[in-house]
């Protein structure tokens, strides 16, 4: 909600209610227009250079949030740890992110100065 009620000029996941299924927390999410930047993909393959340009803009508009101390709070999907674990700004709670998933993925590729 916090992200949702921003003014950001594109449009984000807005979590509608919450339930529980086999020991999973469940989320109702309002849909969201357009499409993924690519079809699923089995193995790494980088993403086109007018995707990761996509990717990069929107991690610009969401680094313009500011935080709240719910959003302090969540964990990151896969992780058991708030996103915010270790840093204080979100462009450093980003790279934090990044570095933990490179190092459990593999080598990050980007064709786009950010």
């Amino acid at each position: 909600m916090d992200v949702a009620s921003a003014g950001l000029p594109l449009a984000t996941p807005e979590i509608h209610s919450i339930y529980q299924a086999g020991g999973k927390a469940v989320t109702i999410e309002r849909k969201l227009p357009g499409q993924p930047l690519r079809p699923p993909v089995s193995g790494t393959q980088p993403l086109d250079p007018e995707a990761a340009g996509c990717f990069i803009d929107v991690l610009r508009v969401l680094a313009s949030v500011p935080c709240t101390a719910s959003m302090r709070r969540l964990p990151v999907l896969d992780e058991d740890h708030s996103l915010w674990d270790g840093a204080g700004t979100f462009p450093g709670a980003l790279i934090g992110l990044l570095d933990r998933r490179v190092a459990r993925f593999g080598e990050a590729r980007c064709s786009r100065e950010m």
